[in-house]
């Protein structure tokens, strides 16, 4: 009888707001570079500018939320920096790439290349 006391008498965690949210845009920022390149930037941001917010939530009263829900938002952090900078390093390539044909096409014109 004592054990069933002390089981009811533990306070219930909650999850913590948006943690899996932010795991859900940190996963879909890597994701969505393979459709379409840079555009998983927007999601990363997002789901970093949350985390921020959801961690300041979490030092106010950690023993409200369970591990799980704070689990999610390190992961949650690790995918959208992985996005974020698979996003840049996508974007960089491509300005590169543009850059390039630009200063092909104007050389061409003007009779440099042949």
């Amino acid at each position: 009888m004592e054990n069933e006391q002390t089981f009811i008498n533990q306070p219930v965690r909650e999850e913590l707001p948006e943690s899996l949210t932010i795991l859900i845009l940190g996963i879909v920022s890597i994701v969505i570079n393979f459709i379409f390149p840079g555009i998983g930037l927007i999601p990363a941001i997002i789901s970093l500018v949350k985390r921020k917010k959801a961690i300041i939530v979490y030092h106010e009263n950690p023993e409200r939320y369970t591990k799980q829900s704070y689990e999610y938002l390190k992961i949650g952090q690790i995918t959208a920096i992985i996005g974020l900078v698979k996003s840049i390093i996508i974007l960089s390539i491509l300005l590169i790439y543009i850059a390039f044909i630009i200063v092909m096409l104007i050389l061409s014109l003007n009779g440099t290349i042949q």
